[in-house]
């Protein structure tokens, strides 16, 4: 197998996490991240690769549109489509002008040069298909189950503690945590984690900092319950690291997430739906064997269809064949 070149734009976001875990997957092949500047993103035209590979692997439409004329075999993988119905009401003025203009364009115009498109679910893989009329593969990102992976201690907690991991943006629903903290009340605690900082007047919500993958394995591990109220998710995951670590979840119903969670192991909530995410949790919070029942369940499905060994083949079946 000759070099494989994973190009993005640094954001320190699941992008990269994504590729990482992939690298990490098929170690066996010869395969580099190559980070390029911020704001390449929005003058893609400056991107310059020169890399020596034979395959280019891309998350971003900017970037492979920059690599179009390279002789090297391309891939995209297609992470998030932000173009739902009411999306937009979730976005702000500069995000709709960005989504709306030159992600769209850059997507239209990066697809036909791609010699494999993949998909990262089922639904974005859907959406694809309807917005733009491409087909697509569906390789799930994999999850390094050697790493996130529940622990031996039992926590004997007073309050149950609830934990999200993601940015402070209406995308991933974040402006509903105080709604929903303020309807548990002061017998339950929720932790928080992400890119960007964020202040709460409510003393059972702490942000935690942007944690390290040993932090984030711990705190996943100290908590009863994963909380993602999110409106849109090209995968989700934060919910399967979580679920990884054998906890339950409770998560919107909606985009790509009904496709980890289910009813055995967590609960599916409307969206927007406050009340429905605060009864879910105290159903949960009620019944420490339902807890510990659900969160094997989602371990053993992570390892049996999200894990390293369960993607392995897809991955190097992928990289040969292009």
């Amino acid at each position: 197998m000759k070099k494989i070149i994973f190009p993005l734009i640094r954001g320190k976001s699941g992008g990269d996490i994504y590729f990482e875990n992939i690298k990490d997957c098929v170690r066996e092949l010869d395969i580099n991240i190559v980070y390029s500047k911020n704001y390449y993103k929005f003058f893609p035209f400056l991107i310059k690769n020169n890399y020596p590979c034979d395959v280019f692997h891309c998350t971003s439409n900017e970037v492979l549109w920059n690599l179009r004329k390279k002789k090297q075999k391309k891939i995209i993988s297609i992470l998030h489509l932000f173009y739902e119905k009411d999306y937009n009401d979730y976005l702000n003025f500069k995000q709709r002008i960005y989504y709306n203009t030159m992600y769209k364009r850059y997507l239209k115009k990066s697809l036909p040069h791609a010699d494999k498109i993949i998909s990262i679910s089922k639904y974005t893989q859907k959406r694809l298909k309807e917005l733009f009329g491409y087909d697509s593969e569906v390789i799930y990102p994999c999850i390094d189950v050697n790493k996130f992976k529940p622990d031996s201690k039992i926590r004997n907690n007073e309050k149950i503690r609830i934990f999200f991991s993601g940015n402070s943006s209406k995308r991933k629903g974040f402006d509903l945590l105080p709604k929903i903290m303020e309807k548990l009340g002061r017998d339950y605690e929720l932790y928080c984690t992400g890119l960007r900082s964020y202040n709460s007047k409510f003393k059972n919500m702490e942000y935690l900092g942007n944690l390290s993958k040993e932090e984030l394995v711990k705190t996943y591990n100290n908590c009863d319950i994963l909380l993602s109220p999110s409106r849109l998710e090209g995968f989700g995951l934060s919910v399967a690291e979580a679920m990884a670590c054998g906890k339950p979840c409770v998560v919107t119903n909606c985009s790509s997430l009904p496709e980890l969670i289910d009813n055995k192991g967590g609960y599916l909530c409307e969206r927007d739906n406050v009340n429905d995410f605060a009864e879910k949790i105290r159903i949960l919070a009620k019944d420490r064997k339902l807890r510990e029942k659900m969160g094997k369940y989602n371990k053993e499905k992570i390892v049996n269809k999200f894990s390293f060994e369960a993607l392995k083949n897809k991955y190097l079946e992928l990289y040969k064949k292009i």
